[in-house]
């Protein structure tokens, strides 16, 4: 069986520097940090890489399995040097491979990782070019020990490289090859593929009447005033436009109030704050999640097209946005601990294909339908997770993984040319065939 294989390296730069008592600047250490990525030996195989370092010592993960780049390894080998290595299954090469590596500095001084945070963005946007500043979920968590307090992102075409500062000292992370293709799929933009294709789809169809509009959505950091300003204007032409052109503007209107709510202040530090867009007559629902100190959005617009859009062009693609969504976009599970979405996504889903079998969407929802059979599976296999007990998932269980490999392989078949989502199918396949659990949780909402 062909196999892709990932590999990460973390070396403490922290502990060669005490070992060689050398002083060290912001600017040595940030240099460092740096050599490690630059001297890594990138598609190494993982034989050759225990012949040539003989005293690691090796383990097996025994907790399941992980998908985010940040997380994707099966076995994990360490040296006396400080050096930790991890590795990972996928499908498109013969053997395991080195293709992540991770450089630490530890200091819990504030001020001194400041600075060395600062030197390595400077050294690296000079190998690299300007680098962008984190700023979504997925990238705040990529592989680093502790909590984010800033850092910066740079992406190319065989890698991406991460600095950070966390409240342990400065990480430097680089992928390369496949994984960094993987992870600049899921980084680079802050909506999900399936909405951004969508909001392609909508500018080119409005360049001429809206040429504002291509610039907005292709735009992921606009200020929140900006974006507000953009979606009211949105609404506002909808109001006067014949249905299929509303429908098209209320698409991209629900997927920018998304986006504008992630901006919105922690109702602690403004608890008179209440979020407002568009008139009475369309206004959007917003809702406080406590626990996240964030503002979510309803997706009002999505249930309105999906419910009576006179498109069905656009009543699909609401549909298979709401898809992604679990048909549920309450805030806070409902106000639950915990809710099972697969039954309704998978009941939906099927029906969905089988009335519109050559539908150009049958491809995402083949993707949302092997997610939650993926999702019943693994919680079918849970025994960690005190919220979850694997019994209430075991009836039907294997059938649900044969089910889900059944639609990842029919995705694949359907993806479009540079599909994000491909990535990470070709990643799933393997795992679900060697029945080891993906701890998937795409559709069980939990809320505690």
């Amino acid at each position: 069986m062909m196999r892709a294989a990932y590999a990460a390296t973390c070396l403490l730069i922290s502990a060669l520097a005490a070992e060689s008592g050398q002083a060290t600047t912001p600017a040595s250490t940030a240099r460092q940090l740096w050599a490690v990525i630059e001297s890594t030996p990138w598609g190494m195989e993982y034989r050759e890489w225990q012949r040539l370092h003989p005293d690691a010592r090796c383990e097996l993960k025994d907790d399941g399995w992980s998908f985010g780049p940040e997380d994707c390894w099966v076995q994990r080998c360490k040296r006396r040097t400080g050096t930790t290595s991890f590795f990972a299954d996928g499908i498109n090469h013969p053997g395991i491979r080195l293709e992540q590596n991770t450089a630490v500095w530890r200091t819990t001084d504030s001020s001194a990782a400041q600075s060395v945070l600062l030197a390595l963005e400077r050294l690296v946007d000079s190998r690299l070019g300007p680098g962008q500043s984190l700023r979504n979920e997925h990238e705040n968590r990529l592989a680093f020990e502790g909590e984010v307090r800033d850092g910066r992102v740079w992406y190319s075409n065989t890698r991406v490289v991460i600095a950070a500062r966390t409240r342990t000292g400065v990480e430097l992370v680089g992928y390369h090859g496949e994984l960094a293709r993987a992870v600049r799929a899921d980084s680079v933009v802050d909506v999900s593929p399936r909405v951004q294709r969508i909001l392609d789809r909508v500018a080119i169809q409005f360049r001429e009447r809206l040429p504002w509009l291509s610039a907005v959505v292709a735009k992921n950091a606009l200020p929140e005033p900006e974006l507000h300003r953009w979606i009211d204007a949105l609404l506002d032409s909808a109001r006067g436009a014949p249905p299929h052109d509303r429908e098209a503007m209320w698409l991209v209107a629900d997927a920018l109030a998304a986006r504008w709510a992630r901006m919105l202040p922690d109702f602690e530090r403004q608890p008179h704050f209440v979020p407002l867009i568009g008139a009475k007559e369309d206004s959007l629902l917003f809702e406080y999640e406590p626990l996240g100190s964030a503002w979510s959005y309803t997706h009002g617009l999505l249930w309105r097209l999906w419910n009576s859009a006179d498109d069905p062009a656009a009543r699909e693609e609401a549909f298979v946005l709401l898809l992604d969504h679990g048909l549920d976009t309450r805030c806070c599970c409902g106000w639950s601990i915990t809710v099972n979405q697969y039954p309704h996504v998978i009941d939906e889903g099927a029906r969905f294909l089988k009335a519109h079998p050559e539908s150009p969407h049958a491809f995402e929802v083949d993707v949302s339908l092997a997610q939650a059979y993926e999702t019943w599976w693994s919680l079918s296999r849970s025994d960690r997770d005190e919220y979850v007990d694997p019994a209430d998932h075991a009836p039907g269980a294997k059938e649900a993984r044969l089910k889900a490999i059944e639609h990842y392989i029919r995705a694949l078949e359907r993806a479009p040319n540079g599909s994000a989502e491909a990535a990470e199918i070709r990643m799933r396949i393997p795992a679900l065939k060697l029945e080891i659990d993906t701890r998937q949780r795409k559709f069980w909402c939990f809320y505690d």
